[in-house]
């Protein structure tokens, strides 16, 4: 299971018992931020591209406290595939897009998610030591 919105998860699935093993994924580094940009477009491109500088470029948002995360890496793909000029999208176009796309992950809405993660672990470990003391 994964979820961008932990308030979501029902809370009879917050039960350490059910659900034993919990892995935080923060946003993509750079080399993995490469990886996505390599991976979504493939058939799109034949130019060289260079996925390092790339996934650099994105990962800079981090200075301002913000990230893209992996939806919003596909995200700057989607509109550089938009806003093309040529029949393939170019390194040019993938920087261009990374200018208009914002990232999509703010400093208040990573603090919101983190306060949520933080409530949802004490009813999730609150949840398994009550069961266990019945």
């Amino acid at each position: 299971m994964t979820t961008n919105h932990p308030r979501k998860i029902d809370s009879a699935l917050l039960n350490a018992d059910l659900i034993p093993y919990q892995i935080y994924l923060g946003p993509p580094n750079s080399a993995d931020a490469a990886k996505i940009f390599k991976y979504h477009l493939k058939g799109f491109t034949e130019q060289d591209i260079d996925y390092t500088l790339l996934g650099q470029k994105v990962i800079q948002a981090m200075a301002k406290n913000e990230a893209y995360s992996a939806q919003g890496i596909v995200n700057v793909v989607d509109s550089a595939k938009e806003n093309t000029s040529g029949a393939q999208i170019t390194e040019q176009d993938l920087l261009s897009a990374i200018e208009r796309v914002s990232p999509d992950i703010t400093q208040k809405t990573y603090e919101a998610f983190l306060d949520d993660i933080n409530e949802i672990l004490e009813t999730y470990y609150k949840n398994s030591t009550n069961e266990g003391n019945q």
